[in-house]
């Protein structure tokens, strides 16, 4: 760890040319805090509240420019991510009967032991966003060519319907 404990150096093996690719794979748990204040509530279960927003709840790589590395942790205030763009290979188990709303596409979904287990993949993009919860519906439309889903309470279908119009 440097710095705060926040940044992991990863020592590669060999030096990677300009243009070459190194494939990264980690395995990790995240713990999400209760009712969390830090960074607007986006890393935290809402005990009063019907879904949980997650914002950097996995590793990034570092973002690099003329400057260097971007090794600084994470700000409290918004989102100030500087990460370049990466393709994710996820598996995620939720509950069954809740939500689980996820940048990527689901590319397979099974039951295990009471939860629901799906692999997602997604990129390149820069993170990969996820929320989770209950009493939700999805809406979707399409923009150019471009299948968007919009997701809200299922109480209220045209908070949805108003942003797909």
């Amino acid at each position: 760890p440097v710095g705060d404990g926040t940044v992991v150096l990863v020592p590669l093996p060999e030096a990677v040319e300009p243009g070459d690719a190194v494939e990264l794979t980690a395995a990790f748990r995240t713990i999400v805090p209760v009712d969390s204040t830090a960074a607007f509530g986006i890393f935290s279960v809402k005990s009063d509240q019907r879904a949980i927003a997650l914002a950097h709840w996995h590793p990034m790589l570092a973002g690099r420019d003329g400057a260097g590395w971007s090794l600084e942790p994470f700000s409290r205030n918004g989102d100030p991510v500087f990460a370049p763009a990466a393709f994710y290979d996820v598996t995620l188990r939720v509950p069954s009967g809740l939500d689980a709303v996820t940048t990527g596409v689901v590319v397979s979904e099974r039951p295990v032991d009471g939860a629901v287990e799906r692999r997602i993949e997604a990129g390149p993009v820069r993170e990969l966003g996820l929320a989770v919860g209950a009493g939700w519906s999805r809406e979707t439309g399409n923009a150019d060519g471009i299948e968007v889903n919009v997701w809200s309470d299922a109480d209220d279908p045209s908070a949805a319907e108003s942003v797909l119009a």
